[in-house]
């Protein structure tokens, strides 16, 4: 009898430690579902709030909004690529002038990062950085109108002078105070940006045009603030300024 008791005793306590495991499995797997649930939760949120802010931005802000059909197309090949959006030569009707159109990539938040990109370039306004003159919400792609920085129809940025063999000839013959002049150029345009509270965080070779001897520096779709920088390092760096001592 008492045998059987204490066998009895061991089947309830084995039978209630296989009960417990099952629940604390899937306490587990209810929890991990919660969390995700809750991140979720917070990413939507989160973007509904990006996008009733740039509504907001957008309505109280003073860019220049313009119509698709007043931008006319020069030349089809794209004048610049880049990870958001492609850059074209366009002719803007009202002021009869060379433009630079800046299409950017269809997202779910392109309203958004294109809002962004115009900001910082008017509260960037400086002798280096290229004009905005306004952006196109008509038609998608959505897309930057900005001042053309080249010549003969073409911008010519520090890699194609470095590696690009067709500027081979033209980059030969610049001296060492012009590439002088034009990191200064550049120099002084960052200076100008952190004054402000800001980093460019993608400066490269590409992003630096290069027009009647001087420098220019674009493309800030990924700006951020000094407080929080997410600029990453470029093994392109090297291989450029060991280029530029070369010359």
């Amino acid at each position: 009898m008492r045998r059987s008791c204490v066998r009895r005793l061991c089947d309830i306590r084995a039978e209630a430690n296989q009960q417990r495991d099952v629940a604390s499995k899937y306490y587990k797997l209810w929890k991990r579902t919660v969390d995700k649930n809750k991140k979720l939760r917070t990413i939507v949120n989160q973007r509904e709030s990006n996008k009733k802010v740039t509504q907001l931005n957008m309505s109280n802000s003073n860019i220049n909004i313009i119509r698709q059909d007043e931008l006319e197309e020069i030349d089809a090949g794209s004048i610049g690529n880049g990870v958001f959006g492609n850059c074209f030569l366009r002719k803007f009707k009202r002021l009869s002038i060379n433009i630079v159109e800046k299409q950017l990539i269809d997202t779910d938040n392109n309203v958004d990062m294109l809002y962004k990109e115009a900001s910082f370039m008017q509260k960037f306004s400086h002798r280096c950085i290229p004009l905005l003159l306004s952006i196109q919400l008509e038609k998608k792609p959505f897309s930057l109108i900005m001042e053309f920085i080249g010549e003969n129809s073409k911008s010519i940025t520090v890699f194609k002078l470095l590696f690009d063999p067709h500027y081979e000839h033209q980059a030969s013959e610049m001296s060492t105070e012009t590439w002088l002049c034009i990191c200064y150029d550049i120099t002084d345009a960052l200076d100008h940006m952190h004054q402000r509270g800001y980093l460019h965080c993608d400066l490269k070779s590409n992003n630096v045009l290069v027009a009647q001897n001087k420098g220019f520096l674009i493309d800030f779709g990924k700006v951020c603030e000094i407080s929080r920088p997410k600029a990453k390092k470029y093994k392109e760096l090297n291989t450029t300024l060991l280029k530029l001592s070369n010359q």
